[in-house]
């Protein structure tokens, strides 16, 4: 076992992930978060095969499962209701792991649990590197030099900047809107609705409670900025319960808005700075990727650094990681922009042609992610 003195900048999933996988190696880190408290902004979370296979893993599988509602099939529908395809979950290779959903909240206190201390306030301003290690100074007025500095601080990332310069996080021109509400007589299924260059999903999280999300192409951001009452308007054309969930959230002012963004840069470390989670390959949740690839990365992190110096890991973790990576983030954001084809008829003719004859866009991305199973390799 190699002893590196470790700093993690992030306390979300995929900082907590992290530590919890260095620990059970034997590798002690201390964690800082920039916020006062632990974040669950998203509402709801969607756990494919990989996901729950990174969790198991961390030995968090069962615990996840009691507080998730598992799933067995998924529908494509159009915006009126009437299904263009469905897929189910019961089969090779989806049924190597269950898939699952819960509130985003639950899955960070499962991962937080007995996790301590995590420094709150706290996030690198200034990093000075050095013959005995890099000297950290942070928000709090505090400096300490660390051996590897681990990026698990999110898409608009703190370390990577530091460690990188300024690199552009793309903007896709889509506005998304999240939120969890009740629901009677709604499938007990995820449902991916789609109608011009918009789409609603419901993902059941058991108790007659779903996961709602919505997105629009909104280039120029107007529907995000406008009075939420607008959502309405932009969605009248979809079922009665889309109107139903959308008029709930914006009674209660349950929705929480957003962009869908991606990373641009394919560096994985410079020097002894690397990258984790959504530093590393932000990108919009087409494939429900964000908790699967990122528990990917810490666990194979862990393991490398348990076994290597940091100089001989972090090559290590890029070799292991970067083709999986790329495909995913690429593969994300080209259903992206075929959605937003849809806007004109023929685009329309097309994309739903493709869901009829292939089956659900996500379960194709899953099928080719689940033919090979990075944690199972020896590193």
């Amino acid at each position: 076992m190699v002893k590196q003195s470790i700093l993690i900048v992030g306390a979300g999933i995929a900082g907590l992930s992290l530590y919890r996988a260095l620990r059970q190696r034997g590798l002690d880190a201390t964690l800082v978060e920039r916020s006062a408290s632990l974040s669950a902004s998203g509402a709801g979370i969607c756990l494919p095969a990989n996901a729950m296979a990174g969790l198991q893993s961390i030995g968090l599988k069962h615990k996840v499962l009691d507080a998730a509602h598992q799933v067995t099939e998924i529908e494509y529908a159009k915006a009126n209701g009437r299904t263009l395809t469905k897929g189910s979950l019961t089969s090779s290779p989806f049924d190597e792991q269950p898939f699952v959903a819960l509130r985003r909240d639950a899955l960070v206190d499962i991962l937080a649990d007995g996790i301590e201390p995590i420094r709150f306030n706290c996030a690198p301003q200034r990093l000075e590197h050095t013959q005995e290690g890099t000297l950290v100074e942070f928000s709090d007025g505090y400096s300490q030099f660390f051996d590897l500095i681990i990026g698990a601080d999110g898409i608009h990332s703190k370390v990577r900047t530091l460690a990188f310069g300024e690199e552009p996080i793309a903007d896709l021109g889509v506005s998304c809107w999240r939120f969890i509400t009740e629901l009677k007589d709604v499938p007990q299924h995820p449902r991916y609705l789609i109608g011009k260059d918009d789409a609603f999903m419901f993902y059941p999280l058991g108790n007659n409670k779903f996961y709602c999300y919505a997105q629009s192409q909104d280039k120029k951001k107007r529907l995000l900025t406008a009075p939420k009452i607008e959502l309405l308007k932009r969605f009248k054309r979809y079922e009665p319960c889309v109107i139903d969930a959308l008029t709930q959230a914006i009674d209660s002012d349950a929705l929480i808005s957003g962009r869908l963004e991606s990373t641009t840069g394919t560096q994985f470390y410079h020097g002894n700075i690397v990258l984790v989670g959504d530093a590393l390959h932000g990108c919009p949740p087409s494939l429900q990727q964000g908790v699967g690839l990122t528990l990917e990365d810490t666990i194979i992190l862990a393991r490398l650094l348990s076994r290597y110096p940091y100089i001989q890991a972090l090559p290590r973790y890029q070799q292991h990681r970067e083709k999986r990576v790329q495909w995913v983030v690429n593969e994300s954001n080209r259903i992206i922009k075929l959605a937003n084809k849809g806007r004109f008829f023929p685009g329309r003719l097309i994309r739903n042609m493709m869901l009829r004859s292939k089956g659900p866009a996500n379960m194709i991305g899953w099928q080719r992610l689940l033919q090979d199973d990075p944690l199972t390799k020896v590193l």
